[in-house]
């Protein structure tokens, strides 16, 4: 039977095609990104917008096409109705972006409050069972810059009025406290050198202290001037 025919399984046609997912090479997304960039290397000015999108965007979108291609569901999908796994993930993107539009339009406020507290909430929870001190210093400083955005929503009328798209840069500020560690930087570079300072944090160590009742204790040396 040609490659090109549809065979039949059980009563139903399917896609040959469907059968055959390339185990190497670019897939056709992926292979589309790869030409189209292929057409800017000639252009000098365009060059460093290029490489990083090549460094950058390539990478990520064929990452994305591959695990799609190999997703049960999408390949279910595709043996019944003919749509590929990449074109599946297209459409749910563009949806997803279109709901996230009307949201940011119609409902700023809930869409920035579901940003900065679904996924901060349960990496939260999950911390609690880790052992890792990062975690604490990591979600602690986070929730105390979430709360300052609080404050700042109950007067967003008038922040808007200087901050144009507030919610905008708010929710792309939270996304790197959460995702990118922000938060931890913001803990060491900021405010921990401003408490051991002016907030009593002092200098933190162990050390042997006759007083207590066991024989290694934390002792602080140097506490700030809010210490008491």
């Amino acid at each position: 039977m040609p490659a090109e025919t549809k065979a039949e399984v059980n009563g139903h046609s399917e896609p040959a095609a469907a059968a055959a997912i390339p185990s190497t090479g670019a897939l056709p997304a992926t292979a589309l990104l790869q030409r189209t960039l292929a057409r800017g290397d000639d252009q000098v000015a365009f060059k460093p917008i290029v490489n990083y999108l090549r460094a950058k965007l390539l990478p990520a979108v064929s990452n994305t096409e591959r695990k799609a291609h190999t997703n049960p569901v999408l390949i279910a999908i595709w043996k019944k109705a003919g749509i590929q796994p990449s074109v599946a993930v297209a459409i749910v993107g563009v949806v997803v972006a279109a709901s996230l539009r009307r949201m940011l339009k119609k409902q700023p406020l809930l869409l920035s409050n579901l940003v900065g507290v679904l996924y901060p909430a349960y990496q939260s929870i999950k911390a609690v069972e880790r052992p890792e001190a990062d975690d604490d210093e990591r979600w602690l400083t986070y929730w105390s810059i979430y709360g300052l955005f609080t404050l700042l929503d109950s007067i967003h009328l008038r922040v808007m009025q200087y901050v144009k798209f507030y919610y905008v840069p708010k929710m792309l500020i939270l996304h790197w406290l959460f995702a990118r560690n922000g938060s931890l930087a913001v803990y060491r570079q900021v405010l921990r050198p401003f408490l051991v300072k002016y907030g009593g944090y002092g200098v933190v160590h162990a050390a042997v202290d006759p007083s207590s009742a066991h024989p290694t204790a934390l002792v602080t040396e140097n506490p700030g001037p809010l210490a008491k």
